[in-house]
């Protein structure tokens, strides 16, 4: 798994984005390279269907617009755009990782809790 962390660039198993706490598996590496090479984290608000709401983390592929409210940190033939204060605000290292359903692929992040 490669690692978007404080720990320096490099690991056994993977890439480091540096100065940040964003971990990509390999496979969501490979797959984001696939498409374009950029990947963004993001907050989003889901509502529940009789009221409520909750804030996740989403991961996208591409690149944001406008892209000034976005971090951007290259590595390795991937570049991760991270909303502003998005990282400082979860206060803990994040997992961008690869779904796969009947062919289809798509990212998912954990590690994060859902805010209400």
């Amino acid at each position: 798994m490669s690692a978007l962390a404080d720990s320096g660039p490099g690991s056994e198993d993977g890439s480091t984005f540096p100065d940040t706490r964003v971990r990509i598996t390999p496979e969501a590496q490979d797959f984001v390279q696939e498409k374009g090479g950029a990947v963004m984290l993001r907050s989003t608000l889901k509502h529940g269907c009789c009221g409520g709401r909750v804030e996740l983390v989403k991961a996208d592929l591409g690149e944001p617009r406008p892209a000034h409210a976005f971090r951007r940190v290259e590595m390795e033939g991937i570049v991760l755009f991270a909303e502003e204060g998005l990282l400082t605000d979860l206060g803990q290292p994040v997992t961008i990782g690869l779904d796969r359903f009947m062919g289809l692929r798509s990212l998912f992040v954990s590690g994060t809790d859902t805010r209400m």
